[in-house]
């Protein structure tokens, strides 16, 4: 079921029900869509195309490894400056961001881990 107007007033969906429904509906702002976050085109052995926001991407990488907390906020973080490095004007400066996220990580986890 699509949320209708009625609907969204009514509190009836959650959050990410009516950010599918603004995807949907095709809204296009600096907030909840960005441009540097639409540009993720993936298919497999050349067909089946989707186009996918870095929200996504984002998203099923965390929730596939099981990660919660600081350390899916951690990796998350490391991905996003990656993804959206080559659009936003400043590559190396989102890289170094990327490898501060990732060395925290890595850093977490040797300690939760003794190493």
């Amino acid at each position: 079921m699509k949320p209708s107007t009625d609907n969204i007033k009514s509190n009836k969906f959650s959050h990410k029900d009516l950010d599918d429904f603004s995807r949907v509906t095709g809204a296009n702002d600096e907030v909840n869509h960005p441009k540097h976050y639409q540009h993720i085109i993936l298919g497999h052995n050349n067909k089946d195309f989707q186009k996918f926001e870095a929200v996504d991407i984002l998203d099923g990488i965390t929730d596939s490894l099981g990660l919660k907390g600081s350390e899916a906020g951690l990796l998350w973080n490391c991905l996003k400056y990656v993804l959206r490095a080559p659009y936003k004007g400043n590559e190396i400066q989102d890289f170094e961001k990327s490898s501060w996220y990732l060395s925290r990580l890595i850093d977490k986890l040797k300690k939760e881990r003794n190493q």
